[in-house]
């Protein structure tokens, strides 16, 4: 990935809020364009600066983490939000990934595995963390999430492109692989979303591993 990756973190303690902005700008290709401790702030601030990933903590004071989730994509819709939070737990999980974010990170994770996740978000995928893959495996075996859609009225080729979306490929690599044109493949993504009644790719990804497209270890960063 050539471009640089532009970075805002929105996390309220200064301390951990400094030890990031450290940590990314110390990796090549990524560079932190602005800060905030409250999502209030925050939201102002990505506003005039558009950054291409922001980084958000769910546990804020004033508006929550949850809530501020749309108000950036409404602010800034070509912003990827990466979750970045202490809970593990579904009401937090399923409700950001449904809220829009396009990938959730615990904050018991390794350095290399944030940065893994801002790279893939910031490059236009999503991103689940390695514990989380294997939270929705389980769940899925446990028969607690039965609505998921079914993948039978997919035809052959709209069930390769789910495959390798859900293996973390972008458009442009999943085009590359099947030999078709870039705008052809997100045309597909846009039809499998409608067809499987999801709306982000996260919730895609989630269908391909129910499904046995894939299994839940090859889902590492979700496109």
């Amino acid at each position: 990935m050539s471009e640089l990756i532009r970075v805002m973190v929105v996390e309220d303690h200064e301390v951990v809020r400094a030890g990031l902005c450290a940590l990314i700008e110390a990796e090549p290709g990524l560079a932190v364009v602005g800060t905030a401790g409250r999502a209030e702030e925050g939201l102002a601030l990505a506003a005039s600066i558009r950054p291409d990933v922001i980084l958000l903590d769910l546990t804020l004071p004033g508006m929550s983490g949850m809530a501020a989730i749309g108000a950036f994509l409404r602010s800034v819709p070509s912003a990827g939000i990466l979750v970045l939070s202490g809970h593990q737990d579904d009401q937090h999980v399923s409700g950001a990934l449904t809220a829009g974010a396009r990938g959730y990170v615990v904050k018991a994770d390794s350095l290399s595995e944030l940065i893994h996740a801002i790279r893939c978000v910031g490059g236009g995928g999503t991103y689940l963390s390695s514990p989380l893959t294997q939270w929705f495996a389980a769940k899925l075996r446990a028969g607690k999430n039965p609505s998921q859609p079914r993948i039978n009225q997919l035809g052959m080729r709209e069930r390769q492109v789910l495959q390798l979306v859900a293996r973390g490929m972008t458009s442009k690599e999943v085009a590359s692989e099947l030999s078709l044109q870039t705008e052809t493949i997100r045309t597909y993504r846009k039809t499998l979303m409608r067809k499987l009644g999801v709306t982000n790719l996260a919730a895609l990804t989630r269908v391909a591993v129910e499904e046995g497209l894939v299994e839940s270890g090859e889902a590492e960063r979700l496109a």
